[in-house]
């Protein structure tokens, strides 16, 4: 029985550290993205 459980515990904290992961992942790929359009906003209005 504690088996089970200490397995079930791992496994959860598998799938938060995964989530956390992909959402911090997600939210770099969003400011990345955001900060090359505002460089090629700047550099077309400084041409």
């Amino acid at each position: 029985m504690f088996h089970k459980k200490n397995e079930n515990s791992k496994l959860f904290v598998i799938k938060i550290t995964l989530l956390l992961h992909h959402r911090t992942c997600k939210q770099s790929l969003t400011s990345l993205i955001v900060r090359s359009c505002f460089l090629s906003i700047v550099i077309i209005s400084t041409l």
